[in-house]
């Protein structure tokens, strides 16, 4: 009962925290909207829209092309979201994470992990071949390493709960075609690693072969991503029953509003047992340099030691992207 209403109130504070911010800006945008609607020409229109959301329209900003085409080889650019969270809270634990920390500590009163940690994200791409199969396409290569860190626990001598590695390499062509009402202007093609690198019985891990669509509608932004595992000899096999809780796909959806940014991610949701896991996100900046970052995740998978255990976890902190171009 009580992690029901705990799940409760976390979605209770993040839905009146983000209609907060809403309703005090909406009575500024009617008269700007206004404003927009009288330019006769498409392109003023819309450049007026994307100058009212604060929003660079990556599909007919030529500069941008211009710079993609231009960029140089092996120089780093941000991939997935950069983070630091120096506080993400998760009140409910995996029981095999109770029998780890039993082993790592000497006392049983310390071998609990705390429900309080420190979660970061560093990811990176590069481009290793421009303009491999034609013009706006590229060879990339990307990696994303995640980590939960039980700063605040002495008692198992603030250790690292769960890392994961993500190296992949891709395919990518910039495109600019009109699709039911969207513009398909991004599509990729490859493959991805995840592991965990584990010993033993804690060992995680999964190779899949993706494709990845992304479609804009004036300031939405949405990604569709199915892919497919690489099977594995059932004795050398981790994690066989992976694909029943992590699924074969993942929506995501990011509505830029002024200088918010909202994103909302889907995963398995036809699942016939274990579905239902989504994550949300709300970034704003602070100053130049830096932005603010609220997440809340539901469901399985927010890291691989817990990809059969459904958690809720809500995080704080910084994003660190633009420190990385």
């Amino acid at each position: 009962m009580n992690r029901k209403r705990e799940s409760f109130m976390y979605k209770l504070y993040f839905g009146i925290v983000i209609l907060l911010t809403v309703s005090i800006n909406a009575s500024e945008i009617t008269s700007d909207v206004k404003q927009c609607l009288s330019f006769a020409e498409e392109s003023q229109r819309l450049a007026c829209y994307d100058n009212l959301h604060g929003y660079e329209n990556k599909t007919t900003d030529k500069n941008l092309r211009e710079k993609r085409a231009k960029r140089s080889t092996f120089s780093i650019q941000p991939h997935k979201p950069s983070y630091f969270m120096p506080i993400s809270y998760n009140g409910s634990r995996n029981p095999i994470e109770t029998e780890i920390g039993e082993l790592l500590s000497d006392s049983s009163d310390d071998a609990e992990f705390d429900a309080v940690e420190t979660k970061f994200q560093i990811s990176f791409q590069m481009n290793l071949w421009d303009e491999v199969l034609g013009t706006d396409t590229r060879l990339m290569a990307a990696y994303t390493q995640v980590s939960y860190w039980q700063m605040y626990n002495s008692g198992l001598s603030s250790l690292f709960r769960e890392t994961n590695y993500e190296p992949e390499v891709f395919l990518n062509r910039d495109s600019y075609i009109d699709l039911f009402g969207f513009k398909l202007i991004n599509t990729s093609l490859g493959f991805v690693h995840q592991s965990n690198g584990r010993p033993s019985v804690l060992s995680r891990s999964w190779n899949r072969i993706f494709v990845q669509f992304i479609l804009q509608k004036d300031n939405f932004i949405f990604s569709i991503k199915p892919w497919y595992r690489i099977e594995e000899d059932l004795e050398d096999d981790d994690n066989p029953d992976i694909d029943d809780y992590l699924g074969s796909y993942e929506l995501g959806a990011l509505y830029q509003w002024k200088e918010h940014e909202f994103t909302l991610m889907l995963r398995n949701l036809n699942g016939s047992t274990h579905h239902e896991t989504y994550a949300l996100g709300w970034l704003f900046p602070l100053n130049d340099d830096i932005n603010f970052y609220l997440e809340y995740f539901h469901g399985y998978g927010e890291n691989l030691i817990d990809y059969n255990y459904k958690s809720k976890s809500f995080g704080m902190g910084f994003t660190i992207s633009d420190w990385i171009e």
